[in-house]
């Protein structure tokens, strides 16, 4: 469990909890992860409500992608647990960077925080939240044994 309490959902208990990768190390600010997942308290029990595999799901679709390329490596995140966003509102933030395969911080950052107009977590950037997708493209289909 990395963290737990009244996280993105100001109505709701939540928790991230997350996998280590065995390939990465800790930095002075972030928790290296390959899988994580948000879940809220529920009378039924934690649903999830954010999850990251191998790309980064809401109940909506995927958040953070224009396609899914089925081939390439994952090494895992750089996971960075804010208390302001970007654009200075103070809010439960996440942000991932990618690890290459030698375990180093590569390409851009994913900005993650709880949207209150649709009462879920999304990408957040300079525009704004950006909309999920719901059935992303796969580029490089792994090809199947024969």
């Amino acid at each position: 469990m990395v963290t737990c309490g009244q996280l993105g959902n100001p109505a709701a208990t939540e928790l991230l909890a997350a996998v280590k990768p065995s390939r990465a190390t800790a930095t002075g600010y972030c928790v290296p992860v390959s899988q994580f997942v948000v879940l809220r308290a529920e009378n039924s029990g934690w649903t999830a409500v954010l999850e990251r595999g191998r790309e980064i799901r809401n109940s909506e679709g995927y958040i953070a992608l224009d396609y899914i390329d089925d081939i390439a490596d994952f090494a895992g995140y750089c996971l960075e647990i804010l208390k302001t966003r970007s654009d200075g509102k103070p809010t439960f933030t996440i942000v991932l960077s990618y690890f290459n395969d030698r375990g180093d911080i590569e390409g851009s950052q994913t900005e993650i925080s709880w949207d209150g107009n649709v009462r879920r977590y999304r990408e957040f950037d300079a525009e704004g939240f950006r909309p999920e997708i719901k059935n992303p493209p796969h580029i490089q289909a792994k090809k199947r044994a024969k």
